[in-house]
C-alpha cells in the first residue's frame, strides 16, 4: 500500500514537472514573439518618422534612408539577442528553482504520507 501511494505521489510529481516545462517553453516563445512584434513595431515608428522628415526630397533619398535604419535595426537586432540571452538565463534559474521547490514538496509529501500510513498501522494494532 504504501508503495502505491509513493507511486502514485511521483507519477504526480512528474506530471507537474513536464506541464511546468510546457508552460515555461510556451512562455518563452510567446516572449519570443512578442518581441519579434515589439521590433517591427519599433521599425515602423521609425520609417514613419524618416518618411515625414524628407516628404519633400526623391524617392531614392528615401530609400537610402531606409537602408540606413536597416542598419540601425541590425545594431537594435543585436542588443535584443543579447536581451533574449539574458531573458533565457532568467527562465532557466527560474525552472531550476521551480524544480528545487518541486522537488522540496514531494519530499515533505512523502513524510507526511509515511507518518500517515505508520499512525494509520498504530491505530489498526490498537
Amino acid at each position: 500500500m504504501k508503495m502505491m501511494m509513493t507511486m502514485m505521489i511521483m507519477m504526480m510529481m512528474m506530471m507537474m514537472m513536464m506541464l511546468m516545462m510546457m508552460m515555461m517553453m510556451m512562455m518563452m516563445m510567446m516572449m519570443m514573439c512578442d518581441d519579434d512584434d515589439d521590433d517591427d513595431d519599433d521599425d515602423d515608428d521609425d520609417d514613419d518618422d524618416d518618411d515625414d522628415d524628407d516628404d519633400d526630397d526623391d524617392d531614392d533619398d528615401d530609400d537610402d534612408d531606409d537602408d540606413d535604419d536597416d542598419d540601425d535595426d541590425d545594431d537594435d537586432d543585436d542588443d535584443d539577442d543579447d536581451m533574449m540571452m539574458m531573458m533565457m538565463m532568467m527562465m532557466m534559474m527560474m525552472m531550476m528553482m521551480m524544480m528545487m521547490m518541486m522537488m522540496m514538496m514531494m519530499m515533505i509529501m512523502m513524510m507526511i504520507m509515511m507518518m500517515m500510513d505508520d499512525d494509520d498501522n498504530i491505530n489498526y494494532y490498537y
